[in-house]
């Protein structure tokens, strides 16, 4: 299982898209992105970009969404170092890169800036890391050699579609005609119905006729 933290845009990129998070992955986050998520929702209401109905659908989509939130003394403690080691201000940032650097396998965000700032202190993956494959191909055998075709004995449709296909016609004695007579003989083997060892098939019976009536009867 593959773990990947998301910031607050990325979080509203998956809601709004209606993306689907491959169930074989995990998604961490701080335990602040749901506020900063909802704190950008306000951001747009205000701006007059979402009207507000459409602000609390998508912040009621974002709450469902499965995440494991980190939040411990030890996220804290070296989201405070990185951000000292890098001069910044804010924690904001350092968080989603302290749970990246000690619970996840990279980072994933929409925000290019930030992807910037975050390459050279953890792994940043690209969105379509997270997502569920379109389409999967269904397990099992090709359907043409799955059912059997009526008219050829029960033998796969594969085998019947060699029987009726026409065979090229060879010079008598060459090789191609003795492997075509090969072959033949093989898919006779082959669509010939089973019989039980040593049963030998049964001689029609003429029908008994009934005895002349007796004269004294």
């Amino acid at each position: 299982m593959a773990r990947y933290v998301i910031d607050a845009p990325t979080l509203l990129h998956l809601v709004d898209a209606g993306l689907r998070v491959d169930p074989g992955h995990q998604l961490v986050a701080p335990n602040s992105i749901r506020s900063q998520a909802l704190e950008l929702l306000l951001g747009e209401v205000l701006a007059g970009k979402r009207a507000e109905a459409a602000a609390l659908e998508a912040h009621q989509r974002l709450t469902v969404l499965k995440m494991r939130l980190l939040g411990d003394r030890v996220s804290r403690r070296t989201a405070w170092q990185i951000a000292r080691e890098h001069g910044w201000d804010t924690l904001r940032d350092a968080e989603y890169l302290a749970v990246t650097r000690l619970q996840a396998d990279a980072l994933v965000t929409v925000d290019p800036g930030f992807a910037a700032t975050a390459r050279p202190i953890v792994t940043v993956a690209a969105i379509d890391h997270l997502l569920a494959p379109a389409s999967t191909r269904p397990a099992g055998p090709h359907p043409a050699l799955a059912s059997p075709s009526p008219g050829h004995g029960g033998a796969p449709a594969a085998l019947a579609t060699m029987r009726d296909r026409p065979l090229e016609t060879h010079a008598p004695g060459s090789p191609m005609t003795s492997r075509r007579g090969e072959w033949i003989r093989a898919f006779q083997v082959v669509c010939r119905p089973s019989r039980q060892a040593g049963a030998r098939p049964a001689t029609p019976r003429p029908p008994t006729e009934s005895p002349p009536p007796s004269a004294h009867s």
